[in-house]
């Protein structure tokens, strides 16, 4: 078989054409040649198995999947179809081809490829109509032929399939270079802020300072920063609201803003923030962010001063920050994780979670510059502890490792091989801080390396042993202890309403009229917040709950409320109690006393924060008086706490609103668990396909007479069908009138015991009870020196008097 000179000719110009194009990686438009046979399907490149790019899948990320499953690799593939080829006896024959939509890495490349399958399938095209014309007699050669053709076209898509592979390796190679070059740091003027003249805090970060206005660092600052920015392990005790959180971070972000800046896109993680609480990992993350919003900003501006020009397009930032947290998507934080970040502020548990299903994340925690540890104490309760010290173990040298929980765990033995090849480091700084340590605590921290450890027959506490097996790797850390007398901070004025436990609801009423301000109410469980959110929402009172059942989402979404309501009231369990800081919390409400006296102080703490003015009120009945008198001897108090004063004269129209607004209440919550019952007997009685009787969905008490004897219920004598409607507009009308103190007239304000009309005229008076005081809740306490002694009765100083008088 031979073809025509000129066509031979065209094809070889072709593949020249083809040959030069791939070899310079230029991108050129292609022209069709129009024949028939044009609409053919064009060839599809066939890869050999080893020409595939196989990426292997971690199967520890897979449930029921792991390394004793019996599976050795799981791998998988992108941009490969599979073809079927019929074979001998009918058998099918599987073969790799490229999939023809496959996404190409550069413009240029992209367009010489298809010119190069563009001109292989014009080149085929070609042969095939000279052999029509010829009409060769000979098939064998026509098909030997074509078979050799085949065979030259395959390496020409096996080549740029190959090319593919090498780019996409070029690129990561150019990806893994270490880093790029330090960045000058800005000259700045210490004059403008002298309180942080003698801190060596990264330039950047001082002007972020003058931007929104911290001019002076706390107390805890500045002792904790320089000993951060020195190298050394801090472990920091201080008041609520005294700056912890910037103690801890800014000797971070000092630290990498001093270093290069990364070539890659993908970051290393550096330092490593663990949190009790889903709220305060957030409160932490967004604390970071509007710190770093002002440090990336300035420099932008000054790089664009500089080159004259702004441009819109953003590139990565130059500290990242990421969260890790549960209730939100699991797969959203571990595609955070798979870009990579400087910083990880978590909770342990879903922390612990992502560890076992990802290597790269153990082993970038194994490698951690900072280990942060907030509210330490409050990290080993609540079942954390297990996953704290799995977390802390990872970066452990070799030398202090030590036996963990989990070291029969499959997950954790596969990891703990993986983990030998990769080194902790031995310059890891460690940064503990609460607000409540123990003394024994900061005394064992002091001497551990002077005694060589505790003296045999002591019993350790738990937060020791989460102590010694942190690693520290500063032989003395740094312990600063800045906790105030008492254990709340001096701002902070604290009082007490002493009444019984069903007269708890009018007197929390009563305080948020008298007293309007953002208030905090903590109560001891979650039955008690669902029964006080629809009383009080009844009442038409700005109240909003946080607990952990609540959804992560609705938990947020009701601090953002709480936060943006003027007089909103956010009444909550102890998930509430650490690290939040919410501005202007006016108010903070014991409405249950709490078990410790940490918890008591973290409560509190929630207002007084940054040396404002707070107020802490407690509830208390007899039945507290016990925990009562242990709570205060264990903050070192030796006097009972003042009493609130109450006006009484508004106390009977508060009651009635609330007998009231139980009634409706208690009626709804009858109705929704009597519907409920009836539903679930309806889906029950449809899934297993019954028939249901009416007489059971009826509410009628009447029996048939036909049935057997069944005893009847007993019903209260004179129980009546609640109206609802009535209730409920009873209640409107009552919320509707003002409340009037004792002496004041109504109809005639300009008489009585008590004269508000200047008041009214002035609008200067109570704007909920007419007559009432303006006073502060802050203001309406004096100091409880002079008061009765703890376990003192009432009157029990004239007795001891008496006696004494007695005696001489």
């Amino acid at each position: 078989m031979s073809l025509s000179e000129d066509k031979m000719a065209q094809i070889k110009r072709k593949l020249n054409a083809s040959t030069k194009m791939k070899s310079k990686g230029k991108s050129k438009s292609s022209h069709s040649l129009g024949s028939p046979s044009s609409t053919k399907p064009r060839p599809r490149a066939r890869l050999a198995p080893n020409e595939l790019k196989w990426k292997a899948v971690n199967t520890s990320s897979f449930s029921g999947i792991d390394g004793g499953g019996g599976m050795m690799m799981l791998e998988e593939l992108d941009d490969v179809d599979i073809e079927w080829d019929e074979g001998e006896g009918g058998s099918r024959v599987a073969r790799f081809v490229a999939t023809e939509g496959k996404k190409k890495k550069e413009k240029g490349k992209g367009k010489g490829k298809e010119k190069a399958v563009e001109d292989v399938t014009e080149i085929n095209d070609d042969i095939d109509e000279e052999q029509e014309q010829e009409n060769v007699a000979d098939e064998e050669e026509e098909v030997t032929d074509e078979a050799d053709e085949e065979e030259e076209e395959s390496p020409d898509f096996a080549a740029l399939a190959q090319e593919d592979m090498n780019d996409e390796d070029d690129e990561d190679h150019e990806d893994d270079g270490d880093e790029g070059e330090v960045e000058e740091e800005p000259l700045f003027d210490d004059a403008l802020l002298p309180e942080w003249k003698d801190i060596t805090l990264h330039t950047l970060l001082k002007k972020a300072f003058l931007a929104t206005g911290y001019v002076k660092p706390t107390d805890i600052q500045k002792r904790a920063i320089p000993a951060g920015l020195s190298g050394r392990d801090v472990v920091g005790v201080a008041e609520t609201g005294s700056g912890k959180t910037l103690a801890y971070s800014l000797p971070i972000l000092s630290h990498l803003l001093r270093k290069p800046v990364p070539a890659s896109k993908k970051r290393k993680l550096s330092g490593l923030i663990l949190c009790p609480t889903r709220e305060l990992a957030l409160q932490v993350v967004d604390h970071l962010n509007a710190l770093l919003k002002h440090t990336v900003s300035t420099t932008e501006d000054d790089e664009e001063e500089k080159e004259g020009t702004s441009s819109k397009s953003k590139g990565p930032p130059r500290i990242s920050v990421g969260s890790v947290v549960g209730g939100l998507s699991a797969q959203k934080q571990k595609r955070i994780l798979d870009r990579g970040c400087d910083i990880l502020v978590a909770t342990p548990g879903r922390l612990w979670d992502l560890i076992k299903a990802d290597d790269d994340l153990a082993s970038g925690i194994r490698t951690l510059r900072f280990l942060v540890i907030d509210e330490a104490d409050r990290m080993i309760e609540n079942g954390h502890f297990a996953e704290l010290e799995n977390i802390v173990r990872l970066t452990q040298r070799s030398e202090a490792a030590t036996q963990g929980p989990d070291d029969d765990d499959p997950v954790f033995a596969q990891m703990s091989t993986l983990l030998e090849d990769s080194k902790a480091r031995d310059d890891m700084q460690t940064f503990v801080f609460s607000a409540t340590l123990s003394k024994d605590l900061q005394q064992n921290l002091k001497r551990r390396h002077q005694s060589g450890g505790r003296k045999k027959g002591k019993r350790s506490s738990t937060l020791e042993d989460l102590v010694d097996k942190l690693d520290f790797r500063d032989p003395k850390p740094e312990v600063i202890d800045l906790s105030p007398e008492g254990g709340v901070v001096s701002t902070l004025r604290e009082s007490m309403i002493e009444c019984v436990v069903s007269d708890k609801d009018l007197y929390l009423y009563y305080f948020l009229l008298r007293y309007p301000g953002r208030s905090l109410v903590f109560v001891g469980s979650i039955d008690g917040i669902r029964r006080l959110i629809p009383l009080f929402t009844l009442l038409q009172l700005p109240i909003f709950p946080l607990h952990s059942q609540l959804q992560q989402k609705q938990r947020l979404k009701n601090l953002d409320r709480f936060k943006s309501t003027k007089n909103g009231i956010l009444i909550a369990t102890d998930v509430a109690a650490r690290g939040l800081d919410i501005p202007q919390v006016d108010h903070v409400i014991h409405f249950n006393l709490p078990r410790t006296a940490d918890a008591y102080i973290h409560r509190s703490g929630r207002t007084a924060r940054a040396k404002n003015e707070g107020f802490a009120l407690q509830l208390c009945s007899p039945e507290d008086k016990g925990v009562q008198r242990a709570l205060m001897k264990s903050l070192g108090r030796t006097h009972e706490l003042p009493e609130l004063p109450i006006e009484s004269g508004f106390l009977p129209s508060l009651r009635e609103r609330i007998r009231i607004a139980r009634e409706i209440e208690k009626a709804e919550h009858t109705q929704q668990k009597s519907t409920h019952d009836k539903n679930w007997l309806i889906e029950t009685a449809e899934l297993m396909d019954l028939d249901i009787d009416p007489d059971l969905l009826s509410d009628q008490d009447d029996q048939d007479p036909d049935l057997p004897y069944t005893k009847k219920q007993k019903t209260k004598k004179g129980a009546k069908r609640v109206d609802v409607r009535g209730l409920k507009d009873e209640l409107r009308g009552l919320l509707s009138e003002k409340l009037l103190a004792r002496g004041v007239s109504a109809r005639y304000p300009t008489s009585g015991s008590k004269i508000i009309v200047d008041d009214l005229l002035r609008e200067t008076g109570h704007a909920t009870l007419l007559g009432a005081g303006t006073k502060k809740a802050y203001d309406e306490v004096q100091s409880s020196k002079g008061k009765r002694k703890l376990g003192q009765k009432r009157g029990g100083a004239a007795a001891g008097l008496v006696n004494k008088k007695k005696k001489i």
